[in-house]
């Protein structure tokens, strides 16, 4: 007797290779599409949430943190969205939207001490704030009441259309957050 399997058999496992191989690539097919649908929706969900601004000269406040050119991911503020002490903001000023940071948040307590020519020297839990305020600012002293915020540009000496001018700010004057400032 032979070892020899008869032309239907062998055909019957040719087949059975080839189901087992195809039903491999169809698994692998599915995976790879997969990935690629999630891909695509998190691409889109970065699109839809997040805003790519580039910096110009007019951000010429923001210089000592983020120079001129660069690109910023800024996200839409929401009443859930954390915004702390040191964060950079889009805020609505007086002159329109402009980045500002963030120097006191609700709880933090803002004190004042007469500095020179009539201007008062802020401190915020203790610690200075870069910043000058004129005698008649519109910032009291004392706790930051729950959803405002003390915000001053970078570069005081170059505008103070920030909380100098307009007081604390609502959170609803705030329109976004930089999440990270990358590349130029």
């Amino acid at each position: 007797m032979t070892d020899r399997t008869s032309p239907v058999e062998a055909s019957g496992e040719r087949a059975l290779a080839r189901a087992k191989r195809y039903g491999a690539f169809q698994a692998f097919r599915f995976l790879h599409l997969f990935s690629l649908a999630a891909v695509a929706l998190a691409v889109g969900y970065f699109v839809l949430r997040y805003d790519l601004v580039e910096t110009g000269p007019g951000e010429a406040q923001l210089a000592p943190l983020v120079p001129a050119g660069r690109s910023l991911v800024c996200v839409a503020v929401d009443d859930d969205l954390p915004l702390g002490k040191g964060v950079i903001v889009e805020i609505d000023g007086a002159t329109g939207p402009r980045f500002s940071r963030v120097a006191a948040a609700p709880g933090d307590v803002i004190a004042f001490r007469e500095g020179v020519g009539g201007r008062r020297e802020a401190t915020v839990d203790g610690r200075p704030v870069d910043a000058a305020f004129p005698a008649n600012a519109p910032v009291p002293a004392g706790v930051v009441p729950p959803d405002r915020f003390l915000v001053v540009d970078p570069n005081p000496d170059v505008s103070t259309d920030d909380s100098r001018t307009l007081g604390l700010l609502p959170r609803s004057r705030i329109r976004r957050k930089v999440i990270f400032s990358g590349w130029d």
